[in-house]
């Protein structure tokens, strides 16, 4: 398998899954497809990572694998979302680049795409929500649950993720019953159209990945609650999961994962 032919690959599984909301979709997302190498390049194996990291990097040359499949972008700036950016001459951005050209690797960032086919499904699924009620385009899945506190629910999503603290807001004695996602970077307030969206359903809550102090307070005086868990933490368990299905459709292709893990220490 080419690059190109992995590419394609990735399409028509958006294009699959877009359909199903009557959707018509044929080209990955603006911010997505081949970010390193040639699409004439042969794929030896595919390492899918979160962010292309000088350690996703290694991992990727160890286990020789010649595409690494980020979902983040692989650079640092302020012009990600768009088609062919400009990377900015930073220290970090030449350091990475260098190092995956010195190790002959491809790199494909698949973010868009992956969130719409399972990213947010399996969140859900990881936080052990049933079936969404309610699915709807884009990127919207509201959960109903038996009515319960807000700390009861933030202790659930804790003891899940295993994480050891987690950022809450709302009133803690509050029951609530009908959960939305805003799972990665959807939470922080640059994404607030999102939330949006979000609150054309009438969640009482939404459980994030990352979130900053002016989503959280957008959330406060939208009387929402909201509890963060991290942005990788909410976005990897989709990814593994894309792994296995990566193996089923490509047998006999080496498919490896790499957790980027935290990114801080709690004191």
């Amino acid at each position: 398998m080419k690059v190109k032919e992995f590419e394609e690959y990735l399409v028509k599984r958006r294009k699959e899954f877009a359909k199903k909301f009557g959707q018509e979709i044929n080209e990955l997302g603006q911010e997505e497809g081949l970010k390193i190498g040639s699409p004439d390049a042969e794929v030896t194996g595919i390492l899918v990572t979160w962010m292309m990291t000088k350690e996703a990097i290694a991992e990727a040359a160890k286990q020789k694998c010649s595409l690494i499949l980020c979902h983040e972008t692989p650079w640092f700036g302020d012009n990600w979302n768009t088609k062919n950016p400009s990377i900015p001459l930073w220290r970090v951005n030449n350091e990475r680049k260098d190092l995956a050209l010195e190790n002959s690797l491809n790199v494909i960032q698949c973010h868009s795409t992956l969130d719409e086919i399972l990213i947010t499904d399996t969140f859900g699924e990881f936080l052990g929500l049933p079936k969404p009620s309610i699915q709807a385009w884009r990127l919207i899945n509201i959960y109903d649950i038996p009515a319960l506190p807000l700390k009861k629910l933030a202790d659930q999503v804790k003891k899940k993720t295993g994480l050891k603290t987690i950022r809450v807001t709302g009133n803690m004695n509050r029951k609530v019953s009908k959960v939305g996602l805003i799972y990665g970077g959807i939470g922080l307030s640059i994404n607030l159209g999102f939330w949006e969206g979000q609150l054309k359903w009438n969640p009482e809550v939404l459980i994030a990945g990352e979130m900053d102090e002016y989503a959280m307070r957008y959330a406060i005086d939208n009387d929402i609650c909201a509890i963060e868990t991290t942005h990788p933490v909410s976005e990897e368990p989709g990814l593994e999961k894309f792994c296995e299905e990566l193996k089923q459709d490509l047998p006999g292709m080496k498919v490896a994962f790499h957790r980027v893990g935290m990114s801080w220490n709690y004191v």
